[in-house]
Formats: C-alpha cells, structure tokens, sequence
C-alpha cells in the first residue's frame, strides 16, 4: 500500500472521531510525522508528536483508536520502511534500499527468484545481521558473489538488434537509399487506427540480399528507438531462434510443433496465442532481469498488458509517452513459417493458413506485428483472415536506382567515386550489398 493511501486512511480515522469538535485539527501530509506518530516507542514521543499536529491528547491516550490506527499500520508495514521509503522501491542488488528491521525470512523472500545460481543460496541470516548493523558495504560484497547483476537502465538499440538479428557488421543508424517512402509507409501501417478492433499486420516480401534485415534496424532506430529503449519492442531472427535454440519449450520450436504434418504429433500442439505469450514472457524477463509468473501471460491481451506494465515498473516510461512506445513485434527471416501449413487453422477457400499467418493472427488488437523474409506473404485476398488483421502490404526493397546507387558509395566512402567505375560496380553489387557504411 502507498505511503499517501496511508496517510489518506489515517486523516479520514483521525477527522471522523475529533473534527465536529476540534477545529484546530490539522491532517498529516508528511510521511515523518506519519512514522514519528505511529512508531514511537516512547509515551512522551507520542504526545509530543501528538500536539504539534493538534491532536487532543485527552481523548487519544484512554481510547481504544489507537489499537485501530495500529491495525491499520500493521497492515501497512510490510510496504513501509522504518525511514519513510515503500518497500516496492526495495532493489534486490542494493542492500541500502532495505528495510533495517528485515528479518532473514524477508531476505530470502526478496533475493530467491535473482540468485546466480539457486542451489548456491547465500547465508540469509548472515546477510540479516549485516543488515541489522548497517554494515552495506560487506553486504554489497556478498550480494555481488550470489545474485544476478541489476537490471539495465534502458535497452541498448544496437546490442539488441545485435543479439537478435544476423546482420551484425551495420550500424542500425546508417542510412538507406531511396527507402524512405517504405520507411514511412511503415510507420503508418503499424500507427494506431482510431476505432479498430483487430491488430495490425504488416509484412515484406523480398527476395534474399534484397537488404531486408538493414531495413529493420532502420526502421527501429528511426521510428521505434523510444520504444527499443523501453523494452516495448520484440525482434526475432526466426533462422537464428531456429539453430541456436535446442530447447523443446522455445516459441519457435513450440510454433512449428503446430505444423502440419502426415505423422501424428508426439504431444498435443500449442495454438498460436500460447507461443505469443511464451515470446512475450521470455522477452520481458531478459529486457527487465526479473523473474516473471506465467499465470500473468496467460492470454494476448493480459500478456500484452503484464509486458506494458513490467516495462513501465523497471524503466520508469513517462505517462507522456503515448503511442511512441506502444508494444510490437518484428520477425525475420520468415521463411520457415512460411513454408508451412498450420494443422488447424484454414482460409474460407479451405486451405490452411501457413504458421506465419496464423501467428500473426495471435497479437491481440490494437497492436501491431511487422514479418519480413523471401517468402513472407500473407494472403491478402482471403476475407476471412482480412476480417480478423488489418493488412499491408510494403511490396519487395526494390535495386537502388544509378542515381541511388551513385549516392549510396558517396555516403559510404565519403567521396565521389570514379565515373568509370560506378558502373561495373552497380552491376556486380546488384542490390543494396554497397549501400553499407565503411565504420570499420
């Protein structure tokens, strides 16, 4: 419970008992009169307190509204630390935010779920007698031996999109040729539509070497990087998830159990919506590093809804925000989705929605999904699925012009590049390959 709940259920006790006759009563508005009052062992602390907020002490020592104001702070201390603080502000990585009258019980309680490894449990009455002398600094060595590192401030664009895409050598700020009429159809296709009530799918088809992946990092960087840095954007390399998971339990390893197939499944496949909110969960624990209760992803829209919350709790996102940090989701090289069908869902022709269609089916309203691969087409011409998705289509990252391709190696190589030159080398670089910046 919040400390001006507190102090709001205090005056409201206080007022209703005293105020028809006292006039001088004066509410308590700060949080160390609300503890002084409240947690003073001392009689004489009590009335002292007492009569500089105008409290008529007569009335106050022989009756029993003190055994409720205690009640009420019973219930409050578990959230209230002894100078003032909310323990919800406790940090597990900072012993100087505990409460000093933390029992070994509550320090368990607070560092089970962020050890580095949880058979190698620290000492907690040790880490409680610590507390208990103040001694922070031989706590913090302790601490950093058996937990998990704090969680980052924001999310970094570029680490991100590194670990999570192939392309690695590019910056995702560097800028693309005759792209920006896409970029920006993009953004319009992914924006909030007034009055929608079915998400937002948008999807590229490109043949391969065509630059699809540097688009998505210029994307993100040019109109999602608020929203990167908040934790509110999911990138996936599906080829990358595909090879470097082996794990049964991974959302692309569960996706593609529900493909379908001539041999019966060894186990009963997830639908779609389970896999999304297994992506979203996985997603929120690693950009948060807090543990997270799947009973809170049990469904889109509660997992769309729990991902906005832990963002907003860890990173501090500003009510301002608005829409520039709504939540998306962005895969990659599609290609494998693709291919297959999914065994249970079918178009009104009757054929089967491949997985990719059928995933992206999964993201509840109003929010949107960006897919991108060879291949990545969904059906844009089968009612049925036109009635449950808002569709785009951002058409193939088309060869850059001669006049693109001639700005494309002056900004690379930050000089006019020989005229006899230019040509023989568009034509061996065929698509976006000299678009790329020299950063080494």
């Amino acid at each position: 419970m919040h400390l001006m709940c507190v102090f709001h259920r205090f005056n409201i006790l206080f007022s209703c008992h005293f105020r028809r006759k006292d006039a001088n009563f004066q509410p308590i508005e700060d949080e160390n009169s609300l503890i002084h009052v409240c947690f003073a062992k001392k009689k004489k602390k009590h009335e002292t307190h007492m009569r500089k907020l105008g409290f008529p002490l007569s009335r106050i020592e022989t009756r029993p509204l003190f055994a409720r104001i205690n009640l009420i702070i019973q219930r409050c201390a578990a959230t209230t630390l002894s100078g003032g603080e909310v323990t919800g502000a406790a940090k597990y990585y900072d012993a100087r935010t505990w409460p000093k009258h933390w029992t070994a019980t509550d320090v368990e309680r607070l560092l089970c779920g962020n050890l580095l490894h949880p058979t190698a449990k620290p000492n907690y009455e040790s880490l409680a007698l610590l507390l208990r002398n103040g001694d922070h600094k031989s706590l913090a060595l302790l601490l950093r031996a058996h937990i998990k590192p704090p969680p980052p401030t924001e999310v970094h664009l570029e680490q991100y999109l590194g670990e999570s895409l192939n392309n690695t050598s590019d910056s995702a700020a560097m800028p693309l040729q005759e792209r920006t009429e896409q970029l920006n159809f993009l953004d319009a296709a992914l924006s909030p539509q007034p009055g929608s009530v079915v998400p937002r799918v948008v999807f590229c088809s490109s043949p391969r070497g065509s630059g699809k992946t540097q688009f998505i990092k210029w994307f993100v960087s040019q109109k999602r990087a608020e929203a990167m840095k908040y934790g509110r954007v999911i990138v996936r390399c599906c080829d990358k998830t595909s090879h470097q998971t082996r794990s049964l339990s991974s959302w692309m390893n569960l996706l593609l159990e529900s493909r379908l197939s001539e041999k019966p499944a060894s186990r009963q496949p997830r639908p779609p919506t389970n896999v999304l909110c297994q992506l979203i969960c996985a997603h929120v624990e690693a950009v948060t590093g807090s543990p997270q209760n799947s009973s809170n992803y049990g469904d889109p829209k509660t997992a769309y809804a729990t991902w906005m919350s832990e963002t907003a709790r860890c990173f501090g996102i500003p009510s301002s925000a608005g829409t520039t940090v709504d939540p998306l989701i962005i895969l990659d090289t599609c290609e494998l989705l693709a291919e297959h069908d999914h065994n249970g869902l079918v178009k009104s022709s009757g054929k089967p929605y491949t997985l990719l269609e059928a995933f992206c089916l999964a993201v509840p309203a109003p929010y949107g999904i960006f897919v991108v691969g060879c291949n990545a087409q969904i059906d844009t011409t089968d009612p049925k699925y036109l009635s449950m998705a808002n569709v785009a289509d951002i058409g193939p990252l088309v060869p850059l012009s001669a006049r693109g391709y001639d700005d494309a190696i002056a900004e690379s190589w930050k000089y006019e590049a020989d005229p006899a030159l230019r040509a023989p080398l568009h034509h061996l670089a065929g698509w976006d390959s000299f678009k790329r910046r020299n950063h080494s």
